[in-house]
């Protein structure tokens, strides 16, 4: 049943992933259009701006995870597989990226940055 449910989340995790590097391709095509420098299509622009909202937000909730590593114990987890994907889910710069994202750089969606 351990390894049952490890591969059920290793397989949730990439979809994940692949979900979000999708929305995040869709928003970069999305406000590039926008911004002139690149040209696309009404319809694709707004497809692809209708695909960059579909973003999954999901708070990560690592307080064990980091007790556990600053305090050396991470070797609790006997899986290596298991400990392998914690390091990876907590450590993964694309998701802290998405947060910051709108509270440390300009927003190039703005008016005054798109080209009418």
């Amino acid at each position: 049943m351990r390894r049952r449910l490890r591969i059920r989340a290793i397989r949730s995790y990439k979809y994940e992933v692949g979900y979000s590097d999708e929305v995040i391709t869709n928003a970069k095509r999305a406000a590039d259009a926008l911004t002139g420098n690149v040209p696309l299509s009404d319809a694709a622009l707004l497809v692809a701006a209708y695909r960059a909202t579909q973003y999954v937000f999901n708070v990560r909730r690592r307080a064990t995870y980091d007790e556990l590593t600053s305090t050396g114990e991470i070797g609790l987890v006997r899986d290596p597989a298991l400990r392998d994907l914690a390091m990876r889910v907590y450590t993964m710069p694309i998701f802290n990226g998405i947060l910051e994202g709108a509270e440390t750089r300009a927003n190039p969606l703005t008016i005054e940055n798109c080209k009418l």
